[in-house]
């Protein structure tokens, strides 16, 4: 499905429910196996320092760590480029905070948006070749680097260290570093907004 280059200002369940696409949350066969949380259960990471970055390479944008971006509201797109809600939900999401509700924000340095493209699935498809391209077409004019797997583990090396346990995963850090939003799957968009404006403002 094209996404409009403009979203929608509004995102509901039953919205993506009936187009079909909320329900091909990417979840790993590992996190299944290991009885790891649901999306509905409280992340862990709420209230504690955010892990650092765990990057391969920035494809776009200069490479971007946690310890650099204390002092700003920061909020990450955890995303694959074939998983149906990150290009139905997460997608259009932060290209309209980044085009629409935050740009100020952004350019006055209060606000940072990041992508990491966090591949469990389809490496050989999911390639940082064909990430370029959909860079490009869904208008993620900001940082975004392809995480670090490693050989030796199922999951990539930031993915890991955040636990997360599907894509999309979207965290928003206050200006101190600590973590106050990280949730998989779909979420109120309004009140994450409202938080970000909160937090830029605490």
């Amino acid at each position: 499905m094209t996404q409009p280059s403009v979203p929608s200002p509004t995102f509901s369940r039953r919205s993506l429910l009936a187009a079909g696409l909320a329900a091909p949350l990417a979840i790993p066969v590992a996190a299944r196996a290991q009885n790891r949380p649901t999306i509905d259960a409280p992340s862990p990471l709420l209230g504690r320092p955010a892990p650092e970055f765990q990057v391969e390479t920035w494809v776009q944008g200069p490479p971007q760590t946690m310890a650099a971006l204390k002092g700003r509201v920061v909020a990450i797109d955890f995303f694959q480029l074939w998983c149906p809600m990150c290009n139905a939900f997460t997608a259009p999401l932060f290209a309209h905070w980044a085009h629409q509700r935050f740009p100020e924000a952004i350019a006055n340095g209060r606000l940072s948006l990041v992508g990491v493209h966090t591949v469990f699935e389809g490496f050989d498809y999911q390639s940082k070749e064909r990430l370029v391209g959909y860079i490009a077409e869904k208008q993620k004019r900001y940082p975004v680097g392809h995480d670090l797997k490693r050989p030796e583990h199922f999951l990539p090396e930031t993915m890991r260290a955040w636990g997360n346990i599907a894509t999309p995963t979207v965290a928003i850090v206050d200006r101190q570093g600590l973590v106050r939003f990280h949730k998989a799957g779909l979420f109120d968009h309004n009140q994450a907004a409202a938080l970000i404006e909160q937090l830029m403002v605490s």
